[in-house]
Protein backbone atom coordinates (compact mmCIF):
# COMPACT_ATOMS: atom_id res chain seq x y z
CA UNK A 1 0.00 0.00 0.00
CA UNK A 2 2.68 2.62 1.01
CA UNK A 3 4.32 2.12 -2.78
CA UNK A 4 0.76 2.62 -4.32
CA UNK A 5 0.28 5.93 -1.94
CA UNK A 6 4.11 6.77 -2.97
CA UNK A 7 3.24 6.48 -6.70
CA UNK A 8 -0.06 8.92 -6.31
CA UNK A 9 1.84 11.32 -5.20
CA UNK A 10 4.87 11.13 -7.38
CA UNK A 11 2.23 10.69 -10.62
CA UNK A 12 0.55 14.23 -9.14
CA UNK A 13 3.82 16.12 -9.42
CA UNK A 14 3.91 14.97 -12.68
CA UNK A 15 0.66 16.91 -13.73
CA UNK A 16 1.08 19.92 -16.10
CA UNK A 17 1.18 22.98 -13.84
CA UNK A 18 -2.45 24.54 -13.79
CA UNK A 19 -3.81 20.87 -13.21
CA UNK A 20 -1.48 20.23 -10.36
CA UNK A 21 -1.76 23.80 -9.10
CA UNK A 22 -5.46 23.12 -8.76
CA UNK A 23 -5.40 19.45 -7.51
CA UNK A 24 -3.28 20.31 -4.78
CA UNK A 25 -4.54 22.90 -3.54
CA UNK A 26 -8.31 20.98 -3.35
CA UNK A 27 -6.96 17.61 -2.39
CA UNK A 28 -4.17 18.32 -0.21
CA UNK A 29 -5.06 21.87 1.27
CA UNK A 30 -8.51 21.07 1.15
CA UNK A 31 -9.70 24.29 -0.01
CA UNK A 32 -13.35 24.46 -2.11
CA UNK A 33 -13.02 24.85 -5.49
CA UNK A 34 -14.71 28.15 -4.93
CA UNK A 35 -11.90 29.63 -3.15
CA UNK A 36 -9.38 28.08 -5.65
CA UNK A 37 -10.76 30.31 -8.14
CA UNK A 38 -10.52 33.38 -6.44
CA UNK A 39 -6.63 32.62 -4.89
CA UNK A 40 -5.56 32.02 -8.44
CA UNK A 41 -8.12 34.30 -10.83
CA UNK A 42 -9.31 31.81 -12.42
CA UNK A 43 -13.48 30.98 -13.46
CA UNK A 44 -14.50 28.25 -11.13
CA UNK A 45 -15.69 26.59 -14.56
CA UNK A 46 -11.56 26.45 -15.85
CA UNK A 47 -10.77 25.56 -12.13
CA UNK A 48 -13.70 22.39 -12.31
CA UNK A 49 -12.45 21.47 -15.57
CA UNK A 50 -8.75 21.28 -14.46
CA UNK A 51 -10.14 19.44 -11.33
CA UNK A 52 -11.34 16.71 -13.65
CA UNK A 53 -8.77 16.68 -16.03
CA UNK A 54 -6.04 15.99 -12.94
CA UNK A 55 -8.12 12.99 -11.65
CA UNK A 56 -9.07 12.10 -14.66
CA UNK A 57 -5.43 11.68 -15.64
CA UNK A 58 -4.51 10.48 -12.40
CA UNK A 59 -7.17 7.40 -12.49
CA UNK A 60 -5.51 6.49 -16.05
CA UNK A 61 -1.88 6.47 -15.04
CA UNK A 62 -2.56 4.75 -11.85
CA UNK A 63 -5.71 2.09 -12.78
CA UNK A 64 -3.10 -0.63 -12.94
CA UNK A 65 -2.76 -0.83 -9.63
CA UNK A 66 -6.60 -0.73 -8.70
CA UNK A 67 -8.56 1.41 -6.58
CA UNK A 68 -6.65 3.39 -3.56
Amino acid sequence: RLALWTEFHNKVGTLPDAERNVFEMHYYLGLPQTEIAKVTGLHPRKVSYLWIAATEALADELSEFGPL
